[in-house]
């Protein structure tokens, strides 16, 4: 029974803000120092740990024993709590077909002579052909490589956008003394890659820049530039409803800061670095453009004086837990919380402190394509102590099985019956709406009178969680769909039907019921049928000129006759209920017969070919009895 095809869960909108519970449930340990976790658009979650391994964590979440990719050998890393290794991973968007991925990591590292100093190197691969959990590390083609000054501040996300090109963070170069951070001020040159945000097309490689890269054109800005003004960007991420982008960049010495830009809208924001660190004046120093020219943070919180600080970006919640729907989801490092931003709807922003996870050191935070938020857990750089969690609400497991004891037959028929029986662990009771019609205190609903196609039901539970629940009925057989053909002055059907109706102009034409009709007047025409199982379907209007075309009755007999004039082609069709015999002769200007036909048929149609006669004038007669009528016919 193929009635129920599409089910998703989407979230209502809450009118009064209630701050989310929010909790982390383990998903998988063991890992050294992880960074970053993707999903390729399956139920696996790749995550990758800073010495160069690839993992898989499959939908069971177990981890696969052996790696997705190995490039410890490529990867240059560091212990503890530095900032260099494999930051991060993109699945292309066509992943399912071509393979690819890309990567982000430490490609050299020189420990020698003060300052320390770093290559990052931005990769494409290709899954291995004959298993899926495994990439071909002999595939590796180079992207791009970007050359640090020094070893800190590398970024830590790469992703693709809505538009499919490829976005790459890189920070500022980092520094030697904390005191003199971004000395080179390469956050604020447009000539430098670094302190940037990216954007490149990876369709031919290395790569090339779309044409509309908002500085393309602009011979004192790099190309490649979507965004300038970053510090650190440890972990961007795209709206994977809206498009829109959320940008978390670690600062320096007071404030956290996120940045936000809304998709469609004009690119080439300056997000402040260091002129600014988030709201407030940090280093103005050649800082020549004007305070609209820079666009500022949607949230910033303070540092602590006593504890260190390092936001870690997240995502937005787009899954079916109505508490943290629209919450960007972010976490920090050191001070160990999540936090969740929203729009108050307003025009402003709604932030709040979602949890705090002692020991928890949040690396990222990523979804899966199950749209479920997965915490990575750095576990400070001690092997073996990483861990993925999963984000939890009240709101979560909350779910709806359906029932259809009445299919709908065909399209357009609203005589669906359909049981939908939720579950969610705040109680056995809910309330529904559909359509208007409150229901309430139910442990399940029965709806009568369901039309295919798409529909919703709202469900709310004693915990005021609520779902919007789309489901779709397709009924269980095709409409039929006509296609009008036209054969010389006939329109015919190909394809046999139970019934047929022909329209012109919307109107059903009288006794035009046949699989074929000879328009006998100019306008639109149209045709219904239906098939064996009573289902009716309508053709596309075909607008039909007839020319000289002329009606004739003889007796209870009617003739249609045309084109008059011809170019050699004359079309008759003669209907009738009488069973006496109907002459049709075909006369030259002398008299003589050259053709003649004889029909007993209630319905009989004849195409004359009158070519041989080309520049006469013939004459048609038609003969029932004593009666006939005679036409002359012009062949051109």
């Amino acid at each position: 029974m193929k009635n129920l095809l599409f089910l998703a869960g989407l979230l209502s909108s809450i009118l009064l803000h209630a701050q989310p519970q929010v909790s982390l449930e383990l998903v998988a340990s063991g890992f050294d120092s992880p960074l970053e976790i993707v999903h390729a658009k399956d139920d696996r979650l790749f995550v990758c740990e800073r010495a160069g391994l690839i993992k898989i964590i499959t939908s069971d979440d177990n981890v696969l024993p052996t790696p997705f990719l190995d490039l410890t050998d490529s990867v240059k890393s560091c212990g503890g709590n530095c900032e260099v290794g494999l930051m991060g991973l993109a699945f292309d968007p066509d992943y399912a077909n071509n393979g690819y991925f890309y990567v982000t990591y430490t490609s050299r590292l020189d420990w020698g002579a003060s300052p320390w100093n770093a290559t990052m190197r931005v990769s494409r691969f290709k899954v291995d052909a004959q298993n899926p959990n495994l990439a071909d590390k002999a595939s590796e083609t180079i992207v791009m490589e970007v050359y640090e000054p020094f070893i800190n501040h590398n970024g830590g996300s790469i992703r693709f956008g809505p538009d499919g090109y490829l976005y790459l963070g890189w920070g500022d170069g980092g520094f030697e003394d904390i005191t003199n951070p971004d000395p080179y001020h390469n956050a604020q040159n447009p000539k430098k890659l670094l302190g940037k945000i990216l954007r490149i097309d990876v369709s031919q490689l290395p790569y090339s820049i779309p044409a509309d890269n908002p500085f393309v054109g602009d011979t004192t800005v790099l190309d490649e530039i979507w965004a300038l003004g970053i510090r650190n960007p440890w972990k961007f991420n795209f709206d994977s409803q809206t498009g829109d982008f959320w940008l978390a960049d670690v600062q320096h010495a007071s404030q956290e800061e996120i940045d936000f830009h809304k998709f469609g809208t004009p690119a080439g924001q300056n997000y402040g670095w260091k002129c600014y660190e988030g709201d407030n004046i940090f280093d103005t120093t050649g800082c020549t453009l004007p305070i609209e020219d820079f666009t500022f943070p949607v949230h910033t919180y303070d540092h602590l004086s006593d504890s260190c600080f390092s936001v870690s970006g997240g995502v937005v919640y787009r899954g079916n837990a109505s508490d943290l729907a629209g919450y960007y989801v972010y976490g920090d490092f050191c001070r160990e919380f999540i936090g969740g931003i929203k729009p108050d709807g307003q025009g402003g922003w709604i932030s709040d402190t979602l949890a705090y996870t002692p020991n928890v050191y949040i690396s990222a935070i990523g979804e899966g394509f199950d749209q479920n938020l997965y915490v990575v857990d750095f576990g400070y750089g001690n092997p073996g102590t990483g861990k993925i969690h999963r984000i939890k609400t009240k709101c979560m497991d909350f779910s709806v099985q359906t029932f259809i004891s009445n299919p709908i037959q065909c399209d357009s028929t609203c005589n669906g019956i359909v049981q939908f029986t939720p579950t969610s662990p705040n109680g056995s009771t809910f309330d529904f709406s559909w359509h208007g019609t409150q229901s309430t205190n139910l442990i399940d609903l029965t709806l009568t009178g369901v039309c295919s196609g798409m529909d919703s039901l709202q469900i709310t539970d004693n915990a005021g969680c609520q779902l919007i629940y789309y489901f779709e009925l397709t009924p269980e057989h095709p409409t039929p769909v006509p296609v009008i053909q036209v054969n010389d002055n006939e329109l015919s059907l190909s394809g046999t039907f139970s019934s047929y109706q022909w329209y012109l102009d919307t109107a059903a034409i009288p006794d035009a019921t046949n699989n074929t009709y000879t328009p006998t007047e100019s306008g639109f025409y149209s045709v219904a049928v239906t098939n064996e199982f009573g289902c009716t379907g309508y053709s596309d209007t075909l607008f039909v000129e007839v020319v000289g075309t002329e009606n004739i009755t003889l007796n209870d007999a009617s003739i249609v006759l045309g084109p008059n004039p011809t170019d050699g082609t004359l079309n008759i069709e003669i209907s009738h209920t009488n069973n006496e015999p109907i002459v049709l002769s075909v006369i030259d200007a002398l008299g003589h017969v050259l053709e003649a036909y004889t029909t007993h048929q209630p319905i009989w149609k004849k195409v004359l070919d009158l070519s041989p006669l080309s520049g006469k004038t013939v004459w048609i007669r038609i003969q029932r009895g004593e009666e006939q009528v005679l036409r002359p016919v012009i062949v051109k």
